[in-house]
């Protein structure tokens, strides 16, 4: 079994020069659905504070035309292009068990159950998926919120990576949302040719 990963050519490049794989803060994600329970105020949640989380996001299906879309750019020549990896999954999760990083990674598979009407919906009390999402919440629950996708999206088999900061409190800083942050998770030169199948241009 695979993981697959789209890449920009400046990331793609990065990565394989030096092993540090980007990860993103879910603030910086366009679809306002995809970060709504990132970004969302969790003041009212007795003893729960927000983790800054860093995600990835893999595909476990072989082929995806609206990845390799999304991840080109308008520029010219080889900058305009998208880099296709290809991960051994289980070479990839024993690495990040052996401790890549000091901070928790969590990996799960997105959730395509639900409808934007659904999702607008899920933090209501009375609605009756609230209790599954929101009782005894914690960081687990918390996490469970970022795997959620719009049904229409499905075909994507997304896979998501978090990275979670040991720092709890506010997400952003003074003025706001702490747009596009990022973080890189080191990987060891001599792992890479041992998670990586391969890679397309």
């Amino acid at each position: 079994m695979y993981y697959i990963k789209y890449m920009n050519v400046k990331y793609a490049i990065n990565f394989l020069k030096t092993g540090d794989f980007l990860m993103v803060e879910p603030s910086a994600w366009s679809d306002p659905y995809e970060k709504r329970f990132y970004t969302a105020d969790y003041s009212n949640i007795k003893g729960f504070k927000p983790h800054r989380i860093y995600c990835s996001c893999f595909t476990q299906k072989v082929s995806n035309e609206a990845a390799w879309r999304m991840y080109g750019s308008r520029d010219t020549g080889i900058a305009s292009r998208t880099i296709r990896f290809e991960f051994r999954r289980s070479a990839l999760l024993q690495l990040l068990d052996h401790g890549l990083s000091e901070r928790k990674i969590y990996i799960g598979n997105a959730l395509y159950d639900y409808t934007s009407k659904q999702i607008d919906g899920l933090h209501l009390q009375k609605n009756p998926l609230y209790s599954r999402y929101f009782r005894n919440f914690s960081l687990d629950k918390f996490l469970n919120l970022l795997l959620i996708k719009r049904k229409a999206f499905d075909y994507e088999q997304e896979v998501r990576m978090f990275l979670v900061d040991e720092n709890t409190g506010d997400i952003g800083g003074e003025f706001g949302l702490d747009y596009d942050d990022k973080r890189f998770l080191g990987f060891p030169p001599n792992a890479m040719k041992e998670i990586i199948k391969s890679i397309s241009v």
